[in-house]
């Protein structure tokens, strides 16, 4: 090991540092799409969600709808 690459443990940091910047820095664009993609959800309507922050944003609005059946 020459000491210039990081360990694994440094890449986790990255990334988990890198998943909250953008899910922090794009999160109103993420709720306009959610208010968007719900707008073409209809009750008693199966639906297959993603995990995701947008997926996230979302599954918070279907509250008002009526017999969903979600798949995950």
């Amino acid at each position: 090991d020459d000491g210039n690459r990081p360990n694994d443990l440094d890449y986790t940091y990255f990334y988990t540092d890198m998943a909250r910047f953008i899910k922090e820095n794009n999160i109103e664009s993420k709720r306009i799409i959610a208010k968007e993609a719900v707008k073409n959800i209809q009750d008693n309507q199966t639906l297959i969600i993603d995990s995701g922050s947008t997926c996230y944003e979302i599954a918070k609005l279907l509250k008002d709808k009526n017999n969903l059946r979600i798949i995950k």
